[in-house]
């Protein structure tokens, strides 16, 4: 069976616009995502490429980093929000489910690789930020605002 990745991905465009702008679900999303990834065997090789994408629209939502196009953000979102559904192509809970995962990831990365580029770059050079005070404190995810969603929102993607 063919994977249309990129038919998979415009399907969710329109909810990751949604998502874009709702903080509180957008924060609920990237958490779940992390989580998902975290604990699972089968996306274990991807677990590098979509932390970096959860950063990236982390650090692009919070204002530190604007050096890539909204279509590139949404484009994230729409993936992320199809890995954290339970309802794919491929059901996560067979054997074998998260391939379609695995394979709108590497859309999603190879679609906007340049990109990526430029911001694992910038990530590299840029380990202090400023505070509000103008006082520089290392910069990390225990910097980041977290913000949980209860799995039943989830499923409403």
């Amino acid at each position: 069976m063919k994977i249309d990745v990129e038919r998979a991905i415009n399907r969710l465009i329109s909810k990751a616009k949604n998502l874009f702008n709702d903080k509180e679900k957008l924060g609920g999303v990237l958490d779940k995502a992390k989580s998902l990834i975290q604990n699972n065997k089968e996306l274990k090789e991807l677990f590098d490429d979509i932390k970096i994408l959860i950063q990236l629209v982390k650090d692009y939502k919070n204002g530190i980093y604007k050096e890539i196009s909204n279509g590139s953000i949404i484009i994230i979102l729409a993936g992320l929000i199809y890995l954290v559904t339970p309802i794919d192509i491929f059901p996560d809970f067979l054997l074998g489910g998260f391939v379609d995962d695995a394979a709108v990831i590497a859309f999603i990365i190879k679609k906007i690789s340049t990109e990526l580029t430029a911001y694992k770059e910038w990530k590299e050079n840029h380990v202090f930020e400023a505070d509000n005070q103008g006082d520089f404190q290392s910069y990390n995810d225990d910097n980041m605002i977290e913000i949980s969603l209860d799995d039943n929102d989830v499923e409403e993607f």
